[in-house]
């Protein structure tokens, strides 16, 4: 029992949704509104995702567009299902919110 109590206290504190303006990735790269880290890396647009950690919205539904405090990204793909190619941060504003090409990846 004890460990099952454990089990979700930590589920719960892995739902805890970053909402301030620090999101997991620094002053690097840009943040949305959603504490969620973006940005332009290695030529293309990236975005931080919620994969494994997108589990705790069983706990948090009203927070699905929400980042979790894990450090989950994708590539992010255009309107022509491409990687979207960019050369600075500011490139990947308005595609922030695109799908992921690709899966969403820990590291």
């Amino acid at each position: 029992m004890a460990k099952f109590v454990l089990a979700v206290i930590l589920l719960m504190t892995l739902g805890a949704v970053v909402e301030s303006s620090n999101c997991m990735w620094g002053k690097k790269y840009l943040c949305s509104k959603y504490g969620c880290s973006y940005g332009c890396d290695r030529g293309y647009c990236w975005s931080q995702c919620n994969g494994i950690c997108g589990i705790t919205f069983f706990l948090h539904p009203d927070k699905v567009h929400y980042c979790k405090a894990c450090k989950e990204w994708c590539w992010l793909e255009n309107d022509r299902e491409e990687y979207q190619k960019c050369s600075s941060n500011d490139d990947c504003r308005a595609i922030y919110k695109n799908k992921c090409r690709g899966g969403c990846a820990a590291i």
